[in-house]
């Protein structure tokens, strides 16, 4: 019952989008707040759909907030920002889609979902790319992220700028995980991406990709045993309630692209553009804050609760690097030796 109210809800959803697209709005429709003195009749207002699959307390989803905010205030009412989140619009892999059919006109997805249409973007799901998270943001925030957003525009897509999802570990449920041979066997939901059933297959583990909609219901039934996911995002997605021990590997850092559809840009003014594109910069700014100390808050919560916290010793976490290293080989030839060099240059 649960799943067939939440289809009807998605598609109310979907048909209400698809009448208030990045475009003109009529007078019906128009945003009450810019208000008679903002000097932008309803019918020269700019609505941008804004939707992302996660939680509302997550810090790129903060981040979404803060660019409603600014963009709206900073364009004195010639744009509006409609936030579909929680999965309204469906997870990563339908946002995408959503996009290229201008249903939906901007997001925050996995970079890895983008290997979909360019297997170069499996780079994301290159088990410790980068040491530590300020690599990853040099990274991003350099040649590696302008050479990234080059290929993401060339899918249809404008790519804005580069959220920070943070960092990934294993949660689970039963006996604590101290070494790698202690995942043998265990059921660990991951993303529909191939890269990451390689690796963890390779761990020992049996990689169970998991809709992210149900991910929790897929812990709660036993159907998986645990997960691999930021600590900020299971906490926010209320993942953790239903694990008790967290080990730490950090095997990926969440690059996440901020895309915006190709025709909602072309459709932009070049103010309006300049605005977004500061919009963007506001957006990062606070998601990159709220990941500062995110981890460190939600892992103290679950560790008051009861959980049990785990790191690996040097040893063990060499030897998942050393797996990371030989399914990265088998990936090679479809990203590309130059592009994962030039990632781990900023290390």
């Amino acid at each position: 019952m649960k799943k067939a109210v939440a289809l009807v809800l998605a598609l109310v959803m979907a048909a209400t989008v698809l009448l208030t697209g990045c475009g003109q709005q009529n007078g019906q429709n128009k945003d009450s707040s810019a208000g008679s003195t903002s000097g932008s009749d309803a019918k020269d207002q700019i609505t941008i759909r804004y939707g992302s699959a996660d939680a509302p307390d997550l810090g790129f989803v903060k981040g979404i907030y803060a660019f409603k905010d600014y963009v709206e205030e900073a364009s004195n009412g010639s744009i509006k920002v409609d936030t579909y989140i929680n999965g309204v619009l469906g997870g990563d892999r339908e946002l995408c889609e959503a996009m290229q059919i201008e249903t939906c006109d901007m997001a925050v997805v996995m970079g890895g979902i983008l290997a979909n249409y360019n297997p170069q973007f499996n780079i994301f799901q290159v088990p410790f790319l980068f040491d530590n998270k300020q690599a990853c943001y040099d990274a991003m925030d350099g040649a590696f992220g302008e050479k990234m957003s080059e290929l993401v525009d060339q899918l249809n897509f404008k790519c804005l700028g580069w959220a920070d999802g943070n960092t990934y570990h294993i949660a689970y449920s039963g006996k604590p995980i101290t070494t790698i041979s202690g995942l043998s066997g265990m059921k660990i939901r991951v993303p529909e991406i191939q890269m990451d059933i390689d690796f963890f297959s390779a761990l020992g583990a049996t990689p169970t990709p998991v809709s992210f909609s149900e991910t929790y219901t897929a812990l709660e039934q036993k159907v998986v045993d645990g997960l691999e996911m930021p600590i900020e995002q299971m906490y926010c997605s209320k993942f953790m309630e239903a694990v008790d021990c967290i080990t730490y590997t950090g095997h990926l850092e969440g690059a996440f692209p901020i895309l915006m559809s190709t025709a909602c840009w072309n459709k932009l003014s070049d103010e309006q553009k300049q605005i977004v594109t500061d919009g963007v910069k506001k957006q990062i700014e606070v998601n990159r804050e709220s990941a500062k100390t995110a981890e460190e808050t939600y892992i103290q919560e679950f560790v008051d609760k009861g959980g049990t916290v785990v790191e690996l010793d040097a040893g063990e976490l060499d030897k998942m690097k050393s797996i990371g290293e030989e399914i990265t080989a088998k990936y090679v030839d479809q990203i590309g030796q130059d592009l994962i060099d030039l990632a781990r240059s900023f290390d």
